[in-house]
């Protein structure tokens, strides 16, 4: 269609141009004995015609010379929109979770596109982080493994901070039981990347295995204060450091508490359950005062029903503590573990009738198989075994 239309075009040029230099002039050609006259119009006209033909062939000739390139071009061009549109389609597969899809689009890129020479290093890497998390039965351990070697390749050519293959390796070795190294490696992980929560995970649970409680705190904390959402997690882990640096320290004593004390952050110290682990080893190693303190120190401010019953349990100065408690009436009256706890502290202070006052409006409050053991012990201290033994059976009705 192009050709026609050039040569309409030429032939309304020839024509246009003869009609403006008129019919009189004429060309002769003379070749050996040969002489053609011409017209001045018709040799436009031919040579127009000559040059068009010359054009038509050169393209012609350069059409059949490049067919090949042009041909293999189209075809890279095919390859690498289904390669594309594959992609796509394992990404958002993956998003919606059909691990399914995402293991049948992961077959086929590895069969036909993962050796290419033109392969794109963050395109590799973006695939080989989908593999690694996909959760398909028939996603065997070879294959993962060749998906992490994969990993290891492309973030070595990349030169990335964020080796997640480093991660992975070390998930693997922690449930292998493999941990020779490991925290030096997570450690030097860390050190590149401070903010990754899957490394600092991996940290604390090497160091569990490894029971280095005061590397486990320091990393818990920072964990607390990146992950807001599983705070109480990381909190717990916390308590077990102190709690393991407390009893499996050799020789405790109140300088070795009081160097772990000196461990421990601000909010570490409003939490009621480390607040009660050190107290109760104060107690242990004969510091009742400093033991009582703690625990008072903590509801003056809050109320924690636990530290209120250690606050009996492991008493002190008994005439201090009923002096404590009496400024506390106004705040927890109306708690059964207050009154269970001001009623056990009376009794050690002899204190009959105010420690049975106390205990039986605790009962009222909630019956509980500490206020009914204390009103037992009462009646026994004061030679009634009848109403001491039915309060024992009473306490007895109580899951211990």
């Amino acid at each position: 269609m192009r050709l026609l239309l050039s040569i309409i075009l030429i032939f309304a040029l020839s024509i246009g141009l003869a009609l403006v230099v008129g019919s009189n002039g004429s060309v002769s050609i003379v070749w050996q004995n040969y002489k053609i006259d011409l017209s001045l119009a018709t040799f436009l006209v031919i040579s127009f015609l000559l040059l068009i033909i010359g054009v038509t062939i050169k393209k012609l000739w350069l059409s059949i010379l490049f067919f090949p390139d042009r041909l293999m071009r189209q075809r890279k061009e095919k390859v690498e929109l289904k390669r594309k549109r594959l992609v796509t389609d394992m990404l958002i597969y993956h998003l919606l979770g059909d691990q399914a899809m995402v293991y049948a689009c992961l077959k086929k890129f590895k069969k036909n596109f993962l050796k290419s020479k033109n392969s794109d290093l963050t395109e590799g890497r973006l695939l080989s982080l989908v593999a690694l998390s996909c959760n398909d039965k028939r996603f065997s351990l070879d294959e993962r493994d060749f998906w992490l070697e994969e990993l290891k390749r492309v973030e070595k050519n990349l030169n990335v901070k964020y080796t997640k293959s480093e991660l992975i390796v070390a998930d693997r070795a922690l449930e292998q039981g493999l941990i020779n190294g490991l925290a030096q490696n997570l450690s030097e992980f860390l050190g590149r990347n401070p903010n990754s929560l899957f490394g600092r995970e991996l940290l604390v649970k090497v160091l569990l295995v490894e029971k280095k409680w005061e590397e486990i705190l320091l990393q818990s904390r920072m964990l607390i204060n990146q992950d807001e959402d599983n705070k109480k997690q990381y909190e717990k882990i916390s308590e077990k450091a102190v709690e393991e640096m407390l009893t499996n320290s050799k020789g405790i004593s109140s300088i070795t508490i009081k160097k772990i004390l000196g461990l421990l952050k601000d909010h570490e110290m409003q939490n009621p359950h480390i607040i009660g682990q050190l107290a109760v080893a104060f107690h242990k190693v004969g510091n009742k005062n400093q033991c009582s303190e703690m625990i008072e120190k903590y509801l003056n401010k809050k109320w924690d029903s636990n530290l209120c019953v250690l606050y009996w349990k492991y008493p002190s100065d008994t005439k201090r503590q009923l002096k404590a408690l009496t400024q506390w009436e106004k705040k927890y009256c109306n708690n059964y573990v207050y009154r269970t706890c001001f009623g056990n502290i009376c009794i050690l202070e002899q204190l009959w009738g105010k420690a049975k006052d106390h205990l039986k409006a605790s009962i009222k409050l909630s019956p509980s198989r500490d206020a009914y053991n204390s009103l037992a012990k009462i009646y026994e201290l004061t030679q009634d075994s009848d109403t001491a033994n039915k309060y024992w059976k009473m306490a007895a009705t109580f899951p211990t």
